[in-house]
């Protein structure tokens, strides 16, 4: 065998939990930001912000899809999706006037979304992640 015909970087074995750092911090920034101005604004930030999310998880699998392998980037939208609707609910309790009870609702709504945006966000960066390996 030729000795070029090896590769350079062997893959390393276990997650590579730099990249997965690397690819949430950004999406993190934006989505609170974000986040942060539509609810200070009174507009409804579930409407306006959710297409924002699935942005979001697309440049998280891109980033991961670029730098390491698809476990990587599963972990790393799963996480992106869970955090977005932690940050959901504490921003609209702490940013909107509300009651104790409205608190507890935006509460569990954040809850909601995190769960439901874990399974989104986690799906959407592996196929951006999928398809940036494919077309590279």
């Amino acid at each position: 065998m030729r000795k070029d015909s090896y590769p350079s970087n062997p893959p390393r074995a276990g997650l590579n939990l730099g990249v997965v750092l690397r690819a949430l911090w950004l999406p993190l920034l934006v989505w609170g930001v974000s986040l942060a101005v539509f609810v200070a604004l009174n507009y409804p930030p579930i409407l306006c912000v959710t297409p924002l999310a699935w942005v979001l998880a697309l440049y998280t699998g891109r980033v991961c899809g670029q730098g390491a392998g698809l476990a990587e980037a599963g972990l790393a939208g799963g996480l992106l999706g869970l955090a977005q609707g932690l940050l959901f609910g504490l921003v609209t309790v702490l940013l909107a006037p509300s009651e104790p009870a409205e608190a507890v609702s935006a509460l569990l709504r954040g809850a909601g979304i995190g769960l439901g945006g874990l399974a989104g966000c986690a799906t959407l960066s592996l196929l951006a992640a999928a398809w940036s390996r494919r077309s590279a």
